[in-house]
């Protein structure tokens, strides 16, 4: 009997995980006329192989109930993609995200705000890295370059996608490092260097 009754609770589980799994991307609200805001918004506090930072998550969560206050512009919840700590991690940004912001459709006069809170790391000048949840460095710099870290060439290259729609992007990062990474010291030097401070350019 109890096996039955445990075989029939898992049946049930395994069939909301897959409602879960199918349920479609929310569109755009078409209702709203002109222009909207939206985010994604990540913080990691908690990393899974790298030492752990004190207000990352925090912070992203500030950032998030700031949007949504009326001096952030009152952006609703449908419009923010929020992940913190092992939410946060590669699949859920480049495969999850993305498929998010497709949905979105976003048009001239949009604004995207992308806030990046945790690990950031650079080992030469032109190889910068957002270090998500399940990122290990193993003191191995090629590690960045199999998974659990996003290329801030990535993130370049999706703004200039929307940029050239229109689009209005803001990039806020706030990515420490800690000295067990392997970008080293020479790294840290290069932290400044992948974004241009002015506009960007088309």
């Amino acid at each position: 009997m109890k096996k039955s009754v445990l075989l029939l609770l898992a049946c049930i589980a395994m069939g909301l995980q897959l409602i879960m799994a199918q349920t479609p991307l929310k569109p755009r609200d078409t209702t709203i006329a002109g222009p909207q805001n939206f985010a994604v918004v990540m913080g990691i506090s908690k990393y899974k192989y790298v030492r752990p930072l004190n207000y990352a998550d925090k912070d992203a969560e500030l950032f998030r109930n700031y949007l949504k206050s009326p001096g952030g512009g009152r952006v609703s919840d449908d419009n923010i993609y929020m992940l913190l700590n092992d939410q946060a991690n590669e699949t859920n940004f480049q495969v999850k995200f993305k498929s998010w912001l497709k949905a979105k459709k976003l048009q001239r006069g949009d604004r995207l705000f992308m806030y990046l809170a945790g690990h950031g790391d650079a080992i030469d000048k032109d190889q910068f890295f957002y270090l998500t949840y399940d990122c290990n460095p193993a003191g191995d710099k090629n590690n960045y370059l199999v998974n659990g870290a996003i290329r801030m060439y990535d993130i370049k290259t999706m703004i200039a996608k929307e940029v050239g729609k229109g689009v209005e992007v803001f990039l806020i990062m706030d990515a420490c490092r800690s000295n067990e990474l392997p970008g080293g010291a020479e790294g840290l030097g290069f932290s400044v260097q992948p974004f241009p401070s002015k506009k960007w350019e088309k």
